[in-house]
């Protein structure tokens, strides 16, 4: 429960403007903090937040890519058994678990034909936590290739580019808690000082890349 109490400790300095809404990204950004601190101060409760978090999780049974009866319960059936969605509803409390509404919503909008809010469902899984800012890069060029959509598909990809750089270049290490050091603003510093040195060091040391997963 150690996530439980982080994020809760977290949410509730920004639902108080506490001095430490300073250190607002605390390693990551996630601008959804302060939109769930606006429901915590409702509800000022660590299990309202995993409540909450359920709910989130039960969205994607209402936006099933099929207007067939049958095959909505066999999509639900899978979702439901789904290892990956009770891996991130048992584990503590997290704000990736709305990277799972948000890319069934991107789908289900594409498939009802409703791009605009297919791109807004896809701003919005950047903002969860900023590697995610890759997934929307991604959802872009399947705008793109998949629906014809190029000019909106290069936004998503520009934009989640843009937002990446950002948020792990300059949001973050402004606004962690610097006690925390380099291991917290920069996990994997250990791997060289540039994005190139980074890439050459695990092609070059693949099994350090093991181990640290490991």
């Amino acid at each position: 429960v150690a996530d439980l109490g982080f994020f809760t400790n977290h949410i509730s300095n920004f639902s108080l403007f506490d001095s430490q809404i300073f250190f607002a990204a605390y390693g990551h950004f996630q601008p959804f903090a302060a939109v769930y601190a606006l429901f915590y101060r409702l509800f000022p409760d660590p299990a309202a937040l995993l409540v909450l978090q359920s709910l989130m999780l039960l969205i994607p049974l209402f936006l099933l890519p099929s207007d067939d009866p049958a095959t909505k319960d066999l999509f639900r059936t899978v979702y439901l058994l789904c290892f990956a969605v009770w891996n991130v509803a048992l584990f503590d409390f997290h704000f990736d678990h709305l990277l799972v509404p948000l890319t069934a919503l991107f789908f289900h909008s594409l498939h009802r034909k409703r791009t605009g809010l297919a791109v807004a469902a896809a701003v919005a899984v950047a903002m969860v936590k900023e590697p995610f800012a890759l997934v929307t890069c991604f959802m872009g060029f399947h705008l793109a290739g998949r629906h014809g959509k190029r000019t909106w598909g290069a936004f998503l990809v520009l934009f989640g580019a843009v937002y990446f750089l950002v948020a792990t270049r300059i949001i973050i290490p402004a606004f962690t808690w610097t006690a925390w050091g380099d291991s917290v603003t920069d996990p994997a510093r250990h791997f060289g000082g540039d994005p190139l040195a980074r890439a050459l060091h695990v092609l070059t040391h693949p099994w350090e890349l093991i181990r640290d997963i490991l």
